[in-house]
């Protein structure tokens, strides 16, 4: 019983451990797609004003400063700050790491930004990227923040200057807040260099330090992500961490739990067993007494010791399967418990504070779990997926709708072929309500895949528009040459004309 028993605790106290790897492994999965969606916006921003500035054919330096430092263009940055993106001010730079214009209050003695890490970097750097800045605090506000730059170059391709979205550190940790897991944990996210740029909770004291060089966090980001135990860089406590790449951005987002946290439903439950094992104990002890008791009376007689050994067998069959029934029923229980607090967690920390609809089909190719933003934006009834239909009937239902109608043939012949539980998948199809949808589907170790869905309607009527305004004014451009074509025939017809009226005059 005592073997039993310990067994039971330890194998208990493994599948724990195991089955919060699992669940912030999803979380980080999660994470990671919100902070892409997140940086993929701002991403967006910084490309449209690199875009509006080429427009202008800027050649030199001083004609980048003279004309984008004025109230005209700052009207345009506060503009382009007024946009639905997670961006707490947009600044521009020139060629000599001067600001020169902001989207919010300036300061009105100059400030030279030549010695932050972007500005270097650009400087010695031909980078057509974006690049991620160390947090630092704000010259002028005294708000730490980080920025997300990108460089600005003439036709030549030569330097004029920087666009920088600066998202501060309070408002990207209330977006993490909102996924913090509630055993003792936190999330984080990091420079692929490993420099802290947010946290929460905690966050002020680790911002711009780095990961040890001798964490097993380098080798399980290098390899794409992953989950692992450790004993804490900035205390002493053991923790299960979970950490993935962001795609398409120099980040990682990483997702903590404490592991004495975690343990402490195991630790009540282990209680509870050794309590059981402790009653059992007494009664047995109880029941061997009793039986040297008996034994100690029916030495007297012969027949009596007989009947009362026969006796004592009844009664340690009878506990014995006792045993048996109160081992089955805390086995019963543990994974009851089981059961109730994962699926208590998917709902409550995964999908929690979502803005995006969300859905984990499981290896089994049926509808796991879900969000009400699922029924929002895809307007899949709620009857359908609150009986966990399978993935195949639930493409079914949307072909029977119509709703891949005006979605790209090779994304349809994907969605057929269950191309979206196989591989990762990313595209856009436009609802036949008129509204567009980002689809992104990432599957899971050991089958299955998490879906996200995102309405993009407001982020493609921009482009549409912008668009529409680049074409206008193309087209504005090709008529004011031609014009210019034709005027400058009419001056050659005119001076042909009076030379030969001049020719004509001295005959």
């Amino acid at each position: 019983m005592l073997v039993t028993t310990g067994f039971t605790i330890l194998n208990s106290r493994d599948e724990t451990i195991d089955r919060y790897s699992r669940d912030t492994n999803t979380l980080s999965l999660a994470l990671a797609d919100q902070t892409n969606r997140v940086m993929s916006n701002v991403e967006t921003v910084l490309q449209q004003i690199q875009d509006q500035i080429g427009a202008l054919k800027l050649a030199t330096p001083a004609e980048f400063s003279n004309k984008l430092s004025g109230e005209t263009f700052g009207r345009t940055l506060r503009d382009w700050g007024k946009t639905p993106v997670q961006v707490d001010g947009l600044v521009l730079v020139d060629a000599s790491g001067y600001l020169i214009n902001s989207s919010t209050e300036m300061s009105t003695t100059p400030v030279n930004l030549s010695d932050r890490d972007y500005f270097v970097h650009f400087l010695n750097d031909h980078d057509k990227a974006s690049f991620i800045g160390r947090p630092l605090p704000n010259r002028l506000t005294g708000e730490r923040a980080f920025y997300v730059v990108r460089r600005i170059d003439n036709e030549a391709g030569e330097f004029l200057g920087l666009i920088l979205a600066r998202i501060e550190l309070s408002s990207f940790e209330r977006i993490l807040a909102s996924m913090v897991p509630t055993d003792g944990g936190s999330v984080a996210l990091f420079r692929s260099d490993g420099t802290i740029l947010a946290r929460s909770p905690e966050g002020q004291a680790a911002i711009g330090s780095k990961i040890s060089s001798a964490s097993r966090w380098w080798r399980v980001v290098e390899h794409g992500g992953g989950t692992y135990r450790s004993a804490g860089q900035f205390d002493e406590a053991a923790r299960i961490i979970s950490v993935h790449p962001v795609k398409g951005f120099p980040l990682v987002v990483g997702v903590t739990v404490l592991e004495d946290a975690a343990l402490s439903q195991w630790m009540r439950q282990s209680i509870m067993i050794g309590c059981a094992f402790l009653l059992i104990s007494l009664c047995a002890a109880f029941l061997f007494y009793w039986s040297l008791r008996q034994y100690g009376q029916l030495a007297a007689s012969r027949t009596k010791l007989a009947a009362n050994n026969a006796e004592l067998r009844d009664s340690r069959r009878r506990f014995e399967q006792q045993a048996a029934d109160m081992a089955r029923a805390a086995e019963a229980l543990r994974v009851s418990e089981y059961r109730l607090e994962r699926q208590s967690k998917a709902l409550e920390v995964t999908f929690k504070y979502m803005d995006q609809g969300i859905m984990m089909v499981d290896a089994n190719h049926r509808v796991a779990v879900y969000n009400a933003r699922v029924t929002e934006i895809m307007g899949v009834p709620e009857e359908l997926l609150s009986r966990h239909p399978s993935f195949e009937e639930l493409l079914t239902y949307q072909w029977e709708q119509n709703e891949f109608t005006d979605t790209t043939p090779d994304v349809q012949s994907v969605i057929r072929d269950g191309g979206l539980l196989k591989k990762a998948q990313i595209y856009e199809r436009r609802r036949p309500n008129g509204k567009t949808v980002e689809v992104r589907s990432i599957p899971l170790p050991g089958g299955g895949v998490v879906l996200t869905y995102t309405d993009i309607s407001d982020r493609a009527a921009a482009e549409e528009a912008l668009n529409a305004a680049r074409d206008e004014a193309d087209a504005a451009r090709d008529e004011a040459d031609a014009a210019r074509d034709r005027a400058d025939a009419a001056r050659d017809l005119a001076d042909a004309a009076r030379n030969e009226m001049t020719s004509e005059a001295k005959s």
